[in-house]
């Protein structure tokens, strides 16, 4: 069988060409996620609250332990929902990432406070989303990956005629697309089997990457009127 290779083993949708995918990507130091239709598939317990996959949660860590060979530094990481969500921030905290904001509907103020607390541009911001909430900071952002639902192929159409998407996944939300995202981002930026082999030998550079995730705090912020105000945890 042949190897597979970037852009050959995806199907999703390349909105803009694999080649301006990879150098866009050149620039990233943040991954941005929306949450509800991006980890899982929308849909809500009784409690309000949506799950997610470790298959999803494993891709994730993977793609920052891809960049921190790459640019030597843990990317940022962050959670943007419009909803509050226990079971994220959880995640988040488990998983290390530096931020979780929720309840923010629009979500470009939640893009400019961590742009500003992390020294970033938001051109060096890759962001994953699904859905209109998520427009104003796929406008920003200077690499966006839309998440596929089968539901809304109009709105996905209004997302490439307005240049805010870069790609989408073959895969829908709940169904492992998040992990699609991990292996495009990995493969357009190339050393995909050294970064699983070094993973899986758990090597001094994994061991190190591991080091410097472990310390990062999570923090959570939400809206308070017009302010960005960091909260108590949701959860202990």
């Amino acid at each position: 069988m042949p190897m597979l290779s970037f852009p050959s083993a995806f199907h999703g949708t390349w909105v803009n060409s694999p080649e301006q995918f990879q150098h866009k990507l050149r620039d990233v130091r943040a991954f941005i996620f929306d949450w509800d239709g991006v980890f899982n598939n929308g849909n809500k317990n009784i409690e309000g609250q949506s799950a997610y996959s470790e298959t999803d949660s494993m891709g994730t860590n993977l793609m920052r332990f891809h960049h921190h060979l790459h640019h030597k530094q843990l990317p940022i990481s962050a959670i943007i929902s419009g909803e509050y969500n226990t079971l994220a921030y959880k995640w988040a905290k488990r998983e290390h990432f530096h931020a979780v904001y929720s309840g923010i509907k629009h979500k470009e103020t939640a893009l400019m406070h961590l742009c500003e607390h992390h020294q970033l541009h938001p051109q060096q911001v890759a962001f994953v989303f699904d859905d209109v909430l998520d427009f104003s900071l796929a406008a920003k952002a200077g690499l966006r990956i839309m998440i596929r639902h089968a539901g809304n192929p109009l709105l996905m159409q209004f997302a490439q005629q307005e240049g805010l998407v870069d790609y989408i996944t073959q895969l829908e939300g709940g169904s492992h697309a998040v992990r699609e995202v991990s292996e495009v981002v990995m493969s357009a930026s190339g050393d995909f089997n050294r970064s699983i082999r070094e993973r899986m030998l758990y090597s001094a550079d994994y061991l190190r990457f591991l080091h410097e995730r472990n310390e990062v705090p999570t923090r959570f912020f939400s809206l308070e009127g017009d302010e960005m105000t960091e909260q108590k945890p949701l959860a202990p």
